[in-house]
């Protein structure tokens, strides 16, 4: 039996959207042809992967089972063509990694360009994202690695992880703001004020963790809930309210906004992620540069 990479987008668009229609619309054909497509499909594998009433598309268990992995060889399909493309400029191939921003961790900024100059012709490309995309993009073979913020919510049991150092949470405070005059802030200033932070649904053991960590077991009244840091720090600017965020964002320049420690500072590992049974040479050689750079600054 060959499977056509063509009919599992056509699976794939269909099971995610839940309606031959929008996924007709999706992919820019004829609903007809994906139906004759899809039935196609059914009848190579051997069974239904969808139950069809009138109203809704779910999928069987077969087609359950066959999801994760349909997705998986369209990311490795993909990946492949990305990688003879990378080949024919770049000798060495390709690295993709996940993240939110490269600025956003530390250490990572610094240990990809350790990484380009030691292996000038391998393609480093970023792929920006919340945990949750990166995580769904490794399970389909469309990145090698991820940066991550500990803890986050177990997805596979062949993910791996290593840390590479921690992030501080911080205060960012409107410059006329009362609590612009303290060196640090206590957590217990924090609740006379509305307070934008990191939303829920992104990473909720994350979100949990860290408001634990720097409300303490009190619930804020008046949070609220934006990804956007730039659109956060803008908010804050206009002394609509304070924020929690990276100390990495201290590079946000206005003379609007000032950046202050908690008294009892909130710290939050992060480091590199991937799938064992799925790691590429020019990923492990990534790992390899991390562990490098740890024994440099154990022995100096």
């Amino acid at each position: 039996m060959t499977l056509d990479t063509r009919q599992l987008r056509y699976f794939v668009a269909v099971a995610e959207e839940r309606h031959f229609g929008r996924a007709a619309d999706g992919l820019r054909i004829a609903q007809p042809g994906l139906s004759r497509q899809i039935k196609r499909l059914e009848e190579s594998i051997g069974v239904p992967l969808f139950s069809r009433t009138n109203r809704q598309i779910e999928l069987t268990s077969a087609g359950e089972a066959f999801l994760p992995y349909a997705r998986l060889v369209i990311g490795m399909a993909d990946r492949a063509v990305a990688e003879a493309r990378a080949a024919s400029e770049h000798a060495g191939g390709l690295l993709k990694i996940g993240g939110y921003a490269i600025t956003y961790y530390p250490r990572a900024g610094d240990l990809l360009q350790q990484y380009t100059e030691r292996y000038p012709d391998i393609d480093v490309e970023f792929v920006p994202g919340h945990a949750a995309q990166s995580f769904e993009r490794l399970l389909r073979g469309s990145i090698d690695m991820g940066f991550v913020t500990l803890p986050f919510q177990p997805f596979s049991a062949d993910a791996r992880y290593r840390a590479l150092g921690q992030l501080e949470a911080i205060v960012a405070v409107p410059s006329h703001h009362r609590l612009a005059a303290k060196e640090r802030i206590a957590r217990t200033d924090l609740f006379a004020d509305p307070v934008f932070t990191w939303p829920r649904e992104l990473n909720p053991i994350l979100a949990d963790r860290i408001r634990a960590t720097v409300f303490g077991s009190v619930e804020h009244p008046q949070l609220i809930e934006i990804a956007d840091v730039f659109e956060v720090l803008l908010r804050v600017s206009r002394g609509e309210g304070l924020a929690i965020v990276n100390a990495a964002v201290t590079g946000f320049h206005s003379r609007e906004v000032e950046f202050r420690s908690l008294e009892d500072p909130a710290m939050f590992e992060y480091g590199l992620i991937w799938l064992e049974t799925s790691l590429p040479v020019n990923a492990q050689r990534l790992l390899d540069l991390a562990a490098e750079a740890d024994k440099t600054r154990a022995i100096s």
